[in-house]
């Protein structure tokens, strides 16, 4: 990311993709807690889950301009180890190994030829945390990876269009505050309105961007600079929705 020609944004981008928040600026930072929206600093199904799909579509492309037979089983076998070595090179926070397994899971049954159901998925990525570390419910990431992820495949799922946007704000936002609350001692107030104009933002176009940047960086830094110069509008918009609540809760 350090290729990029937008040094602030990089430094925003590394922390929306590889929840790196060493360099992100501190005012990014609190902006982000104040409005709800830190979550997008961890490294979770929103970017494992990109990934994935951003590999499994490119080689099912391929394999059917080669007249392969099965192509979705090539595209589900080649999509396994990007996934994993991203997981790896994020430091393997909670919600990126959650967010690993429900893809590997996925994949693996995709290769098999079975329908897999999201929330058995989520229940497979809890066990086998769990069963490494037995503590690992008390950390504050496997929480809130698995409270939001629990309640959007309960509460929203199947939802479609605008809606859908506004309902997964909501949700994740009303299930993850007992979390905040109990770990923080703060609950975002603008939590559904920060994540219904930041979440799209950067699941659609900062993160893919991001992925695809990464995968070209050898050849061209313009994807890249551009993931970072969205970085830094999203930055900004985060500021300006955070700046008459902290300047209410200072003065």
């Amino acid at each position: 990311l350090n290729r990029s020609s937008r040094d602030y944004g990089a430094r925003i981008l590394s922390g929306l993709l590889l929840g790196d928040r060493a360099g992100v600026p501190e005012s990014t930072r609190s902006a982000l807690q104040t409005t709800g929206a830190a979550h997008l600093m961890a490294v979770s199904g929103l970017h494992v889950g990109g990934l994935a799909l951003l590999v499994f579509g490119l080689v099912r492309r391929c394999a059917i301009a080669l007249g392969s037979v099965r192509p979705w089983r090539w595209a589900a076998l080649l999509a396994l180890p990007p996934t994993g070595l991203f997981v790896v090179l994020a430091g393997a926070p909670a919600s990126a190994v959650r967010a690993g397994v429900m893809v590997t899971v996925y994949l693996v049954g995709v290769l098999l030829g079975r329908r897999t159901r999201a929330l058995d998925a989520l229940a497979v990525a809890a066990v086998l945390l769990a069963t490494g570390n037995p503590w690992a419910a008390d950390n504050v990431g496997f929480q809130l990876s698995f409270v939001a992820v629990a309640a959007l495949l309960i509460f929203a799922a199947g939802q479609r269009g605008v809606a859908a946007l506004a309902i997964t704000a909501l949700v994740a936002s009303l299930a993850t505050a007992p979390v905040q609350a109990w770990h923080f001692g703060t609950v975002a107030p603008l939590g559904p309105v920060a994540n219904l104009l930041l979440s799209p933002l950067a699941a659609m176009v900062v993160v893919p961007l991001g992925l695809m940047g990464l995968l070209w960086a050898p050849l061209t830094t313009f994807p890249l600079d551009l993931a970072a110069g969205t970085a830094e509008a999203l930055s900004a918009i985060a500021e300006t929705m955070a700046t008459p609540l902290e300047e209410a809760i200072n003065g």
